[in-house]
């Protein structure tokens, strides 16, 4: 995969070649930090959505037995 030649900040838009190494290095931190996040973001999600899970299985779990659902009576 290539990488962006260019970078835009503060509305001014940057060639990486032109840029200084330490310049570089920190475009290269934020770009890993923005991909951390991205990352994080979904493992967020996916615990919200197991969360919801797990709390829909205890509301069973605590319904009296003789109406709990799937239950014949």
């Amino acid at each position: 995969m290539e990488q962006a030649k260019t970078f835009t900040l503060d509305g001014t838009e940057y060639d990486i070649e032109t840029i200084s190494e330490s310049a570089k290095y920190l475009v290269a931190v934020l770009n890993d930090l923005g991909h951390k996040r991205a990352k994080a973001e979904v493992e967020v999600a996916q615990m919200n959505a197991a969360e919801e899970v797990f709390i829909e299985k205890l509301r069973q779990d605590l319904q009296p037995e003789e109406v709990k659902e799937g239950d014949v009576v």
